[in-house]
């Protein structure tokens, strides 16, 4: 009881309740609470809504004063608050009008209502300059148990057209377990039904009020209502098709003015994603007023979502999220602040920005329901979302922390910094396997790394040692290695999964060769350009390693030999520049790359230039208004070389292997790469996402987020005669002379998991290939 008297004492402060009334919205005939009416201030743009169990607060400054409560299908109560006054129970009487029976014959009435709703609308919307109001917002999350954090805040909101919504918190409160002071909740996340694009999860819908709505929504008279004597339509609307991005849902339309009074939403079949996203569920809810002449802006927004989360060996309990956004005293085509749009802040928050109860309760709230009271009264702070949404399932443990223990700590500097240690492996066939580890220590602005392996095969070690720091944007890097480097670097794979088959009896793919020397680099990222930038100078000396072992698991096989290389010492500089990021295989990409290298003959032995770039582009084809669209993906890869290229610096296309299905290689060429002094490579793919199994009805394998694509890959590679009989003398390269074509299909987050299973045939000669690899989520 305590417990109880402090809470109320908290959210309603005594020196607040002389102007705050509060009371009941309920059925005259049935005594039902009535959630969702509209509570206003009569004469004034001062207003509220009642909440889930119809309650509602709202303060009341100058008395007597008249409320108004509104609530589709009843008549308007009224109420009067005199002096004194704290407590006001509304009753409304059900609309006694007689309602007509809807007979549609020919065109469904609903279509012309709907017709005059849209031109209505284009018309009052060209007048709306701005507005501003008083938002107060609460989002409650919950899980399958019960509530488990409230967060509520009050702010200023501010619209512009062609801007958009800006909003200036004023305060906000939570339950002590919420520890993301930053993520206030805001007017910003909600949704004015009444747009034209709706913005849900990624998606862009239709609103029910588009201009292109008639083409998009199948209209339905339901029915009539009446609020006081002016009728109301009752309108459903279903999208005309299931594959479009549209609401399921109903309308309430006034007539004569022919505005929507409310609107029930939630999205179509269409509303799916990827994993780890298993279901998204989100109803939606708004009522709106006339704020001067024509206008119509909405005065509430309640919006129900239910998020599940996981895939193959974890799950989450569902989020669920309950907002309510209420908003109040109007001031339309008014002034508004343009800082506020002069940049993409949509949140701003104030000194006072801070959890002050006595600003809340003089504020017309929306009052917390019995279930959230209890809440703020029980939750406490070790009550956390981590522990609310802990993963369940075979691989849960996999994402547990533990605070206390952290990591083994192998030493450390005078500040405390540790030394990292990670273990080193490896195998091939000229070092055999690689064991040793790497560490690295910070000292200061520098950090320090190192590492060495012993080759048990070459019997030799291999080491390396650098040094960085960063001095603003830029980063500077230095260090000497003594190691085996590859003739065909990739980023398809690592040369830790490429030498696990080969242990496991597979061909290894690459060739090697040794390399002992320094380097010095320099590297800087144009954050505005996007645009990264790095600076080499080499000087190593290459020499040629032999096949030192046939050793495999599974299998006993030669292995082939090792080519030669150009020995000498090579000196080069090398610039690389990249725009868009880093490339990411399982999403879109735009970006390019450049490399080029520059070896002049007075500084060592070689005298060559190299020059490689690629360009990765998406263009979305189909269903563009979803999360992820359908979208073609292309991926171009050219090189060319000039002076006397040394065989170690030929250029190779991106090797397939193993079973490896990954973007940007041939994947029924053989395991190593074509190899040559030019080359060019064009890879192409065609995500269809989850459409070709909705159009099918395999509703259950477009709910799970499994994909199919389409792919190709064409390239080759040049060689002139007589490099090509100096690579032939010495090793067995893989050179076509022609171009290499390829065509396939694959299949996405197969079995709950992020991954894809491609069918390859090649078309230019006999040629088929299974492979799995990263899926294409987004």
């Amino acid at each position: 009881m305590l417990r109880s008297i402090v809470l109320l004492a908290t959210l309603f402060p005594l020196s607040a309740l002389a102007q705050t009334v509060t009371g009941i919205v309920m059925d005259a005939s049935t005594g039902e609470p009535l959630p969702a009416a509209t509570v206003q201030i009569a004469g004034t743009l001062k207003g509220t809504i009642t909440n889930a169990d119809g309650r509602y607060a709202i303060s009341v400054q100058e008395r007597p004063a008249t409320l108004e409560v509104r609530f589709i299908g009843y008549g308007t109560g009224r109420v009067q608050v005199e002096a004194g006054q704290d407590k006001a129970n509304v009753f409304l009487a059900p609309s006694t009008l007689e309602l007509e029976t809807v007979e549609v014959t020919g065109e469904d009435p609903a279509i012309n209502i709907m017709r005059k709703v849209i031109e209505r609308k284009a018309e009052w919307r060209a007048a709306l300059e701005t507005w501003k109001a008083e938002a107060y917002t609460r989002i409650t999350f919950s899980n399958d148990t019960g509530i488990v954090g409230i967060t509520e805040s009050l702010s200023d909101a501010y619209w512009k057209q062609k801007k958009g919504l800006r909003e200036v918190a004023r305060g906000t409160r939570k339950t002590t377990n919420l520890d993301f002071a930053d993520a206030l909740p805001a007017a910003i996340f909600m949704n004015n039904l009444y747009d034209d694009d709706i913005r849900i999860g990624g998606y862009r819908f239709y609103g029910p009020t588009h201009p292109d709505a008639l083409d998009q929504y199948d209209f339905s008279l339901e029915g009539y209502r009446y609020l006081d004597d002016q009728l109301v339509y009752d309108i459903s609307f279903t999208p005309k098709s299931q594959l479009g991005t549209a609401f399921i849902g109903t309308l309430a339309i006034l007539d004569g003015a022919y505005a929507m009074l409310e609107v029930e939403a939630e999205p179509n079949e269409s509303f799916l994603f990827p994993i780890p996203i298993k279901r998204y569920d989100v109803r939606m809810q708004q009522q709106f007023r006339n704020f001067g002449g024509e206008i119509w802006l909405p005065v509430d927004y309640r919006q129900r979502g239910e998020l599940e989360i996981g895939f193959t060996g974890l799950s989450l309990p569902p989020i669920l999220l309950d907002q309510v956004t209420r908003l109040s005293d109007y001031a339309v085509n008014t002034a508004v602040p343009d800082s506020l749009f002069e940049r993409n802040r949509f949140l701003a928050a104030t000194d006072s920005s801070v959890s002050v109860d006595t600003l809340f309760a003089a504020r017309d709230l929306v009052p917390l329901t019995a279930r959230e009271s209890e809440a703020y009264a029980e939750i406490d702070s070790t009550q956390t979302l981590d522990k609310a949404y802990a993963p369940t399932g075979a691989l849960a443990r996999f994402t547990q922390t533990n605070s206390s223990e952290g990591n083994v700590s192998m030493g450390s500097d005078g500040t405390g910094s540790p030394l990292g240690l990670s273990p080193r492996v490896g195998f091939n066939r000229v070092d055999g396997f690689a064991l040793g580890a790497s560490a690295s220590r910070r000292f200061g602005p520098v950090r320090l790394s190192g590492g060495g392996s012993y080759l048990t095969s070459a019997e030799r070690w291999s080491y390396d040692v650098s040094g960085r720091m960063r001095i603003s944007r830029v980063r500077l890097e230095a260090g000497y290695r003594d190691e085996t480097a590859t003739r065909a670097p990739t980023d398809a794979f690592t040369r830790l999964y490429a030498g696990t088959f080969s242990v496991l009896g597979w061909e290894d793919p690459f060739d090697y060769f040794r390399r002992e020397g320094w380097y010095a680099q320099l590297s800087s990222r144009l954050s505005r350009a996007d645009l990264n930038v790095q600076v080499r100078y080499l000087d190593e000396a290459l020499s040629s390693l032999d096949t030192a072992t046939d050793y495999s698991l599974f299998s006993d096989l030669e292995r082939r030999l090792n080519p030669l290389i150009s020995e000498g010492r090579d000196r080069a500089f090398e610039v690389e520049l990249a725009w868009g990021g880093p490339f990411v295989p399982v999403a879109g990409n735009r970006r390019f790359s450049l490399n080029v290298t520059q070896a002049p003959g007075g500084l060592g032995d070689f005298d060559y230039g190299r020059a490689e770039a690629a360009l990765d582009y998406r263009i979305e084809t189909f269903f563009r208004r979803r999360f992820v669209p359908n979208a073609l993906d292309i991926r171009l890869t050219a090189g060319t070389s000039w002076g006397d290229l040394p065989l170690q610096r030929f250029l190779f296309l991106k090797p397939g292997m193993a079973g490896v299905s990954a973007t940007g290689t041939l994947r029924t060429a053989p395991y190593r790469s074509y190899e040559g002094q030019h080359y060019v490579g064009i890879f192409w793919e065609h995500n269809f996402r989850t459409v070709p199994f909705e159009l099918i009805g395999l509703r259950s394998l477009a709910e799970a987020g499994v994909y199919l694509s389409v792919h190709g890959g064409h390239g080759r590679t040049w060689i002139d005669e007589d490099r090509l009989a100096e690579l032939e003398a010495n090793s067995d390269p893989v050179y076509l002379g022609r171009f290499h074509h390829e065509i396939g299909i694959g299949i996405h987050n197969a079995f709950g998991l992020p991954v894809r299973f491609d069918a390859t045939t090649r078309l230019d000669a006999a040629g088929f290939r299974l492979g799995i690899g990263f899926a294409r989520i987004f």
